[in-house]
């Protein structure tokens, strides 16, 4: 973020799945044991420094993920 002044190169999201453990699943109302996804995103800066790490669980039902994939053709 230029206002902060610094210039984020890339984002990674990393996702993967869980069960929900008692205190997940009372904070999330599910049930114990349901399926969980976990995302991680981790922001770095154009010279590869994190800058920022976000840890989120979700449960399962209530979670979906699209990606945009631009092809780039060789000429």
């Amino acid at each position: 973020d230029l206002e902060l002044g610094i210039e984020l190169g890339d984002v990674r999201m990393t996702v993967g799945a869980e069960l929900a453990n008692a205190n997940l699943a009372r904070q999330l109302g599910c049930g114990e044991g349901a399926p969980l996804l976990r995302t991680r995103l981790v922001y770095r800066t154009t010279d590869n420094q994190p800058v920022e790490v976000a840890l989120t669980e979700y449960p399962a039902d209530r979670f979906s993920l699209s990606y945009r994939l631009t092809l780039r053709r060789q000429r």
